[in-house]
């Protein structure tokens, strides 16, 4: 009877575990060696021209061109297992061309996104009327995060007669109210 049990136990634990896997890209978790920075590949894009990078931040605009999308994003810190940061802090833009269409509706601006890719040269742009250069990563893995589930906060229902979870009908009469009162 004993080994059917530890079985069936072992069986349950390992479904459990199965069920708890993560969905999310391989190289999207695991940083390249070295971990290059937006702010040192902006710095010399020359010397850092084919070097692999795990990049992530926040959608600015998505465009489909005739063969890639480019996808252009507010850079962001990562997270260990490589999701952008919730920050407002960032080194600048980057461009993420991949060969695929991606549609904008889809990813849309101020969703999430990390890619791994290589990073492709230094291309001169413009955000708005502001000259600015931007690393390009020819990405070969891309990620967009699903958007958090909003909490709903939503007020206390009014029913006549309704006093809510914490009344106390007996307050009157405790000798030594709580201090909470």
């Amino acid at each position: 009877m004993r080994p059917i049990a530890i079985g069936i136990a072992l069986l349950a634990l390992i479904s459990v575990l199965a069920g708890c896997a993560s969905t999310t890209p391989e190289k999207v978790r695991q940083a390249p060696e070295p971990d290059l920075s937006l702010e040192e590949v902006r710095a010399d894009g020359k010397r850092f021209q084919g070097e692999a990078v795990r990049w992530g931040g926040i959608i600015v605009k998505t465009e489909n061109l005739s063969d890639a999308t480019r996808v252009e994003l507010v850079y962001r810190p990562l997270t260990r297992g490589g999701r952008p940061l919730e920050t407002d802090r960032s080194s600048g833009r980057f461009v993420a061309l991949v060969p695929a269409f991606l549609d904008p509706v889809v990813y849309a601006a101020g969703r999430e996104l990390t890619v791994h890719g290589k990073i492709q040269d230094i291309q001169a742009g413009q955000i708005g009327k502001m000259a600015y250069d931007f690393a390009v990563v020819a990405a070969d893995t891309v990620y967009l995060w699903p958007e958090p589930v909003p909490l709903r906060h939503e007020p206390w229902p009014y029913f006549p007669g309704y006093y809510g979870p914490f009344y106390d009908p007996w307050y009157r009469f405790h000798p030594r109210p709580w201090p909470y009162y």
